[in-house]
């Protein structure tokens, strides 16, 4: 199903980045079937209904989806309803996905590479790229600012500012 129209243009608020508008208009596609008469109309029995149904249908790959997955679409719903349905554009006064137990997950355990990995993986790029400093640079900037790939390689000269990196809002999440 699609997304209604209606609701492109006050998604597509200022300030709202391209991967959050598709993300809420997935949201609202998954959604849709199970509001048919609008989201007002939506009650929290229908929200946990909905929950369970998304853990017992097979996806495109024919496998069950995660916990951790379900759980995240809860979260994203109940930030859609609140901040456009309710609080932006005032079509509905109740948030159904607020009391929806997302499914129990199991802990997931930190990965995280060692020193002697670290010295290790730059001991390979400088085999295999020798003395040519930037693939070490690149990865020490990534590794020391904590930020995504397509935020360092969104970088342009201007961010550079009395010797530190400046990354403006709009361009990373953190």
């Amino acid at each position: 199903p699609k997304a209604p129209k209606s609701l492109n243009s006050p998604l597509a608020t200022p300030g709202t980045r391209p991967a959050t508008f598709d993300y809420s208009l997935k949201l609202t596609r998954w959604v849709a079937p199970a509001c048919p008469e609008g989201p007002a109309s939506l009650t929290e029995e229908q929200a946990a209904a909905w929950r369970d149904r998304m853990m017992m249908t097979p996806g495109r790959r024919k496998k069950l989806p995660s916990a951790h997955y379900v759980a995240s679409l809860i979260g994203g719903l109940t930030a859609l309803w609140q901040r456009w349905l309710i609080d932006d554009l005032r079509l509905v006064k109740e948030n159904p996905w607020r009391n929806v137990e997302p499914p129990k997950t199991d802990q997931l355990a930190v990965k995280f590479a060692t020193d002697e990995q670290i010295d290790h993986f730059y001991k390979w790029i400088a085999a295999r790229f020798g003395d040519w400093p930037f693939p070490k640079l690149f990865l020490s900037v990534k590794a020391h600012t904590g930020c995504r790939l397509m935020d360092l390689c969104s970088l342009r000269s201007a961010q550079l500012v009395s010797g530190r990196l400046v990354f403006p809002a709009d361009l990373t999440k953190g």
